[in-house]
């Protein structure tokens, strides 16, 4: 189980990488935008199973 100190580290992570990319968004730079999640994406890939990550896109499929 993480410690606090990590739960928040992830936390803070998240939050700059969504306040990034709206940045980019709203700044109309959306090849910025893209590329800079697709790195997002490649780093959170990190230490999931491949079932984990086709989990997640198969809920993002029926999200939308």
């Amino acid at each position: 189980m993480p410690s606090d100190r990590e739960i928040r580290v992830q936390k803070e992570e998240k939050l700059y990488d969504i306040n990034k990319t709206k940045k980019l968004l709203e700044a109309g730079k959306i090849p910025e935008a893209l590329n800079f999640l697709r790195d997002v994406e490649e780093r959170t890939h990190s230490g999931m199973t491949a079932d984990e990550i086709d989990a997640v896109k198969e809920r993002v499929n029926r999200s939308m």
